[in-house]
C-alpha cells in the first residue's frame, strides 16, 4: 500500500540525509494512515488471524512508521516532537527493540528531557540497552558529581541485576525435546553430522542470505562464537536453508566471506533439516545439551548484538548444567 511505500522511501531519504522535507511529508502520511488503521481499521480481519493478532499487527505497523517519522522529526530539528512520538513506539514494542530505544534516548537528550537518566536506567535494567546507551548513562551519572568510578560501579551493578533477571526469565523457557539427526556438507566440503557433535552443547542457527533479520543478527552471533572459540565443549553450526538461486553454496560462501565471519555453515539444500525441526520462520536457533536434547528455541532478532551474545551465553551455560 501507499503508506508502506512512503515509509520505506522516507526512511531511505533520512538515512542518506536527503530530501528531508519530502521525507517528512511521506512519513507523516504513513503515520496518520497507520494511526487511523490502528484505532478504526478500514479493512476486514484475515480469517486466519485472531482478533488479538490482527490488533497486534496494526500496532506493529504504527510502531514501524512512527519510528521512521520520529527519526525524521529529529533530523529536521524537532527533537521534542520526535521523543513524544517515539514514546508511543516504545510503548508498543514494550521497550524490547534496542535500536528504537537508542533513538528514543537520543531524542530525549537532544530535547533536554529531565527523565533521560531514569529512562536509560530502566532500559539497562531490562537488558534492552545498547553500549551507546550505557555510555550515555555513565556520562549523565558523572555529570551529577558522582565521579567516573562511581558511575562505572553503578552501571556494573545494573548490568549484573539485568543479567540475573534475564537468566531467570530465560530458564523458564527451557524445554526437553529430542533433536533430529542430520548430516550435511559445510562450505569447506566436509560432512558434519549432529552425531559427531555429541558430548558438546550445540547451537544450531537456521538462516538464509536473503533473510534481513538473520544477517542483522550475525555480528552478535560472531561475538558469541568468539566467546566460545576456545571451549571444546561448545559448537556452533549455521544451517543455510530456504536458500534461493542456482548456486546456493556460492551465495552463502560469498556472503560469509564478504563479512569475515568465522562460522561453520552447513548447506541444507533440499530444506529437509529445517522441515524436520518444524521451523516456520528464520532466524530460528536451537540450543542442544551434551546428550543432544533440545533445551532452548529462540525465534527472531531483537536488534542488540551484545544482548544476543549475552542471551546465548546464558542459554549455553544453562544447557551445560543439564544431566
Amino acid at each position: 500500500d501507499r503508506a508502506s511505500v512512503y515509509n520505506n522511501i522516507a526512511w531511505e531519504y533520512a538515512e542518506k540525509g536527503e530530501n528531508l522535507e519530502e521525507a517528512k511529508k511521506m512519513a507523516a502520511f504513513a503515520v496518520d494512515y497507520a494511526r487511523k488503521e490502528m484505532n478504526m481499521p478500514s479493512g476486514k480481519r484475515n480469517a486466519l488471524d485472531t482478533e488479538k493478532e490482527w490488533t497486534s499487527q496494526r500496532k506493529q505497523t504504527f510502531g514501524m512508521y512512527g519510528d521512521t517519522y520520529a527519526y525524521i522529526l529529529n533530523k529536521t530539528g524537532d527533537a521534542k516532537a520526535a521523543a513524544a512520538l517515539q514514546a508511543e513506539v516504545i510503548d508498543i514494542t514494550k521497550g524490547k527493540e534496542t535500536e528504537m530505544n537508542e533513538r528514543y534516548t537520543s531524542y530525549l537528550e537532544a530535547s533536554g528531557a529531565s527523565e533521560l537518566r531514569y529512562t536509560l536506567e530502566g532500559f539497562i535494567l531490562n537488558g534492552h540497552a545498547t553500549q551507546k546507551m550505557k555510555e550515555q548513562f555513565k556520562k549523565l551519572y558523572i555529570s551529577e558529581d558522582k565521579g567516573e568510578a562511581g558511575a562505572t560501579a553503578y552501571l556494573a551493578r545494573l548490568e549484573k541485576e539485568a543479567k540475573a533477571n534475564k537468566k531467570k526469565e530465560l530458564v523458564k523457557t527451557m524445554i526437553n525435546e529430542p533433536s533430529i539427526p542430520f548430516n550435511l556438507v559445510n562450505l569447506e566440503g566436509k560432512n558434519v553430522s549432529l552425531e559427531s557433535l555429541r558430548g558438546k552443547v550445540v547451537v544450531v542457527d537456521f538462516w538464509a542470505t536473503w533473510c534481513g533479520p538473520c544477517k542483522a543478527s550475525f555480528p552478535g552471533m560472531q561475538l558469541a562464537v568468539n566467546q566460545y572459540k576456545n571451549d571444546p565443549d561448545v559448537a556452533f553450526v549455521f544451517i543455510d536453508s530456504w536458500e534461493k538461486g542456482a548456486d546456493k553454496a556460492k551465495n552463502a560462501a560469498d556472503f560469509i566471506a564478504s563479512k569475515g565471519y568465522t562460522f561453520n555453515v552447513l548447506m541444507d539444500n533440499e530444506d529437509k533439516v529445517i522441515a524436520s525441526y518444524g521451523v516456520s520462520g528464520i532466524p530460528t536457533k536451537f540450543v542442544l545439551d551434551r546428550n543432544g536434547k533440545i533445551r532452548f528455541k529462540t525465534v527472531g532478532f531483537e536488534g542488540s548484538d551484545e544482548g544476543l551474545a549475552e542471551e546465548l551465553s546464558i542459554l549455553i551455560e544453562t544447557a551445560k548444567g543439564q544431566p
